[in-house]
């Protein structure tokens, strides 16, 4: 998720789910939504722009949605404060984006979860990693998809942030999770460039190979997975349903609300950005027991006005300056 490219809001025209009626809907497009569609066959222009899954779209065309299905949401060690605070990236202000000092330092600064994102390697090992490409954090060039694990572990993941980081590796999965059991919880998100397009032979498929890693250190209720594709959503549940999902959204789009759009592939969580974000929504998502996370949020007064709201998770560069922000709220906890 980054937002450092976030285009000018933009009036999207979209036709209502539910009327045969014309509105006019607000959405903004990050370059990361809009290379979410890329490899799709043709989409109506106007959905790729509100950042909306085609799947859930036709899901949501051709039935109503059931609002009540089971939730379930992933558990904290150490939550204080009743809004769990989930570094993005680890503490990505601090030290070197999704490497294992960003989450060591999350973790030090008392964050509830740690975010992450998941792509392959040539060889098919579960790497830690935002881009498609490692030019931006790294030394190295090219697709990551390309490079066997060997090779990536070879690059220098921290001197681009800093010389004081020089020697910085790429984390796998499997690292990830060694140092995060029994201290924090973690969010995968599965990169939409990773996510399986068809039916792939048993255990090759990133889901399920993220679902068997999660379960080899037995972390199933600490973990939740996201993605801005509701098909990789579907499958998580589908190999554990004991795995929370956090359905990762600009716009509602077409939806009149985010709980109908998430009830599409009976995810827990949506992950909104903050923009797009009313109490009505968050209210009635908490009707039916769906938790709103927001994205990425870094200003402590905007901070304050999602925790006023009730958002059940802020995701953010920041989790020392949110953590500081609801001690303030909350003096006596």
């Amino acid at each position: 998720m980054n937002l450092k490219k976030v285009l000018p809001l933009l009036i999207v025209f979209a036709i209502s789910a539910c009327s045969n009626e014309t509105t006019f809907i607000p959405a903004t497009q990050p370059e990361e939504v809009a290379s979410i569609y890329s490899t799709e066959p043709a989409i109506d222009p106007e959905l790729k722009m509100a950042g909306i899954d085609p799947d859930v779209v036709a899901d949501k065309l051709s039935k109503k949605p059931d609002l009540n299905y089971p939730k379930v949401h992933p558990k904290f060690y150490n939550q204080r404060y009743p809004v769990a605070i989930m570094a993005h990236r680890g503490f990505d202000s601090a030290a070197p984006e999704n490497t294992m000092t960003s989450f060591r330092k999350a973790y030090q600064a008392g964050a509830n979860m740690i975010e992450l994102d998941v792509h392959f390697s040539k060889d098919g090992q579960l790497v830690v990693m935002h881009d498609t490409t490692l030019d931006r954090t790294t030394n190295g060039k090219g697709l990551v998809k390309e490079k066997t694990l060997e090779e990536l572990k070879q690059l220098d993941a921290g001197t681009k942030f800093s010389k004081v980081f020089a020697g910085e590796k790429i984390p796998t999965l499997d690292e990830v999770l060694a140092f995060a059991k029994d201290k924090i919880s973690v969010n995968i998100e599965i990169k939409s460039e990773a996510v399986t397009e068809n039916t792939p032979p048993a255990g090759t498929g990133i889901e399920e190979k993220v679902v068997n890693t999660v379960k080899k250190y037995d972390m199933e209720e600490y973990v939740m997975v996201s993605a801005f594709k509701g098909k990789a959503l579907k499958r998580i549940k589908t190999f554990s349903p004991k795995i929370s999902t956090g359905l990762l959204m600009v716009s509602n789009g077409l939806f009149r609300s985010q709980v109908e759009y998430v009830s599409t592939i009976k995810a827990d969580a949506v992950h909104e950005f903050s923009k797009f974000l009313s109490k009505q929504d968050i209210e009635k998502s908490h009707k039916y027991n769906i938790k709103e996370n927001v994205w990425t949020v870094n200003s402590p007064n905007l901070m304050l006005q999602l925790i006023n709201k009730g958002v059940d998770g802020l995701i953010t560069d920041r989790p020392d300056l949110a953590l500081r922000v609801l001690a303030e709220k909350y003096p006596n906890l």
